[in-house]
């Protein structure tokens, strides 16, 4: 559900004191603040400068099969790669979490005061389904990907299983281009 969505319901539900009134405006305030990360990844992304050419794409939804849709926050394209950065916009001292898998908040106290879905997992489905889309396209690219968090956090216990970064270090993860085959050119890479 969108953010302009849910701020008609809320309105819809305030009017008439509603019960879930509380979880709506929970959820309208995680969406806004997902964007927000977004937008400040993209901003940032808009000023990087490489001596090959790249192409990001936001917020994109691929059909996967019908009616299955990955969306994907920010894609980046260069000549020999294709990287999902998974933002989450998450302030505060987070944990990775296995079994089940998911990302914890704590206080100072290393109490839970809020859970979330593991993003090192939601990133690997993402991959997999941008796999899965490009195979049947016949485009052979190899793809990869990494959870960046753009608020201020400290991580108490990272994830064993996947890339997990703040905001800055795309610099470096992107300068690990061309160290392979030269790739695609410009105009390989806006077709």
């Amino acid at each position: 559900m969108n953010a302009h969505a849910l701020e008609r319901l809320l309105l819809r539900a305030g009017q008439a004191n509603h019960f879930k009134s509380e979880d709506i405006e929970k959820r309208l305030y995680a969406i806004k603040a997902g964007l927000a990360g977004e937008q400040k990844a993209l901003e940032y992304m808009k000023k990087l400068e490489f001596p090959f050419p790249f192409r990001v794409l936001w917020d994109i939804r691929l059909q996967v099969s019908p009616g299955q849709f990955v969306q994907i926050d920010l894609l980046v394209i260069t000549p020999t790669r294709m990287i999902i950065y998974e933002v989450k916009n998450i302030a505060g001292r987070l944990r990775f979490e296995e079994s089940p898998s998911r990302l914890d908040k704590v206080d100072l106290n290393r109490m839970i005061t809020d859970s979330y879905e593991c993003p090192v997992l939601q990133l690997e489905d993402e991959m997999a389904d941008l796999r899965y889309w490009l195979s049947c396209r016949n485009i052979p690219c190899f793809v990869e990907g990494a959870v960046v968090m753009t608020a201020n956090i400290v991580v108490d216990k990272p994830s064993r299983n996947g890339r997990v970064f703040r905001l800055r270090e795309i610099r470096r993860h992107l300068q690990e281009e061309r160290r392979g085959m030269a790739g695609r050119d410009e105009k390989e890479l806006d077709d």
